[in-house]
């Protein structure tokens, strides 16, 4: 086994795309990241990209926008093999790998197994449920229609923005808002959901593969939730990139919050595999 880095997406891509592929709406996360770095390009900002392959095959491929978690994807039955060359090539190159995220079965062997190596202790701080959808079901009709949102539109999506980032996972940017809502404003990949004239709730799409696309930035504010109007707009912003040709959609849902899972159930969303966020406070790797 050997690993292998790349110094743009595109070559990371080249070798590893048809392994990503092979389960596409589970690898959304890092095969979409690659493609939107590919196309655009360039690096718009430093990305660790590296592989492990088998003699020419890849069998283990990880993706990381610092200062976010390395992107895990391989074979379980690989996992030891795995983590002692990938450990050691932090450790070597002194990257700053907060935590890793992936499928758990994988994401928990490679950890348990790099933890043994390094003296690392690792922590599992999040579950998530991957979900993906082909058909829509009918859902509950809300008060209110689907419109995509415009440049008149941008603060209160700043704010939406990071409070999502805040309650989804105990972050927030206020640059990064700015850049993210202005890019998917430009490129009508973000709707609103307006009841009365007034912005209700929020989502998006983006990180589109071949056949899929991923719903994210799911965001209502408290004073207007448990009204319909967030599983409106899911469903209404699904039903149309269904109609455009996509052959699925898929998102992440907190597994620790049971009403959101249920009501992506309802509509037509269902589990393929499960994620876990492992996070570290080693200081080799911060």
């Amino acid at each position: 086994m050997t690993l292998t880095t790349y110094p743009t997406a595109a070559a990371f891509l080249e070798q590893n795309q048809a392994l990503l592929e092979q389960e596409e709406a589970v690898n959304n996360l890092m095969l979409g990241t690659a493609l939107v770095y590919q196309k655009a390009g360039k690096e718009a900002r430093p990305l660790v990209l590296l592989s492990i392959l088998e003699g020419s095959t890849p069998i283990f491929c990880a993706l990381q926008t610092p200062p976010r978690n390395l992107i895990v994807y391989g074979d379980p039955l690989k996992s030891a093999a795995i983590a002692d060359l990938v450990s050691d090539y932090v450790v070597a190159q002194r990257l700053g790998i907060p935590g890793l995220l992936g499928a758990r079965t994988f994401t928990e062997s490679m950890a348990q197994h790099w933890g043994r190596r390094q003296g690392v202790n690792w922590t599992v701080k999040k579950r998530m449920g991957v979900y993906r959808l082909e058909a829509l079901q009918p859902v509950r009709p809300a008060s209110g229609y689907l419109r995509l949102a415009k440049e008149r539109d941008q603060e209160v999506a700043i704010g939406w923005t990071l409070a999502f980032g805040q309650e989804a996972m105990g972050e927030s940017n206020l640059e990064q808002a700015r850049l993210n809502t202005a890019v998917m404003i430009r490129e009508s990949r973000l709707y609103f959901w307006e009841d009365n004239g007034t912005p209700v709730s929020m989502a998006a799409v983006g990180r589109p593969t071949e056949h899929g696309i991923a719903v994210y930035y799911v965001y209502t504010p408290p004073k207007y939730r448990a009204r319909g109007y967030a599983s409106n707009a899911v469903a209404r912003m699904s039903a149309q990139m269904l109609a455009r040709g996509r052959q699925f959609c898929m998102l992440f849902t907190d597994l620790n919050n049971p009403t959101s899972n249920k009501i992506y159930r309802e509509m037509g969303y269902y589990k393929i595999e499960e994620f876990v966020e492992i996070t570290s406070n080693t200081p080799q790797l911060q």
